[in-house]
């Protein structure tokens, strides 16, 4: 089935000329957000993709871009569309959030670890610290072998 925009108001056209000429020059978009690199947009399509099995769906949100990319949903009504396409820019701007606090986390870890390549195997402070407590060690360990002989002599 064929369908034309008059306001937000869905109508069935049977006349595929009169739909055609129409569709030509509509303006079918419901909706239309970017976030960063994402754009997320939200249309009337004209045309039911429930293919007569039940409810007409005639509006469609997709993104594009992004971790959501090519994420779609489909609407019956003009209402539906709309708080399809706000709940859709919702879950596009947690992600970018998510994203771009996995990035955050990826360089701060990537910085810690060039800092301790550039120490050096034996400079790094755990290394040096190591030492310390190996140091410390072996020099009580001698003092007590020291102890030691000192009675059995």
């Amino acid at each position: 089935m064929n369908y034309i925009l008059e306001g937000h108001e869905p109508k069935q056209c049977d006349d595929l000329g009169a739909w055609a000429k129409w569709y030509e020059t509509a303006d079918r978009r419901v909706a239309l957000d970017e976030i960063n690199d994402v754009t997320v947009s939200t249309v009337f399509l004209g045309l039911d993709h429930n293919f007569d099995e039940g409810e007409p769906i005639l509006f469609e949100t997709t993104v594009f871009g992004g971790f959501l990319d090519q994420e779609t949903e489909r609407y019956s009504t003009y209402a539906e569309a709309e708080t399809g396409h706000a709940a859709m820019v919702k879950r596009v701007k947690s992600h970018d959030e998510e994203e771009r606090k996995m990035m955050e986390y990826i360089m701060d870890k990537n910085k810690e670890l060039f800092e301790r390549l550039a120490k050096g195997p034996n400079n790094s402070d755990e290394t040096q610290s190591r030492s310390k407590k190996e140091n410390q060690t072996n020099e009580e360990d001698e003092k007590k072998d020291r102890k030691m002989d000192s009675y059995s002599l």
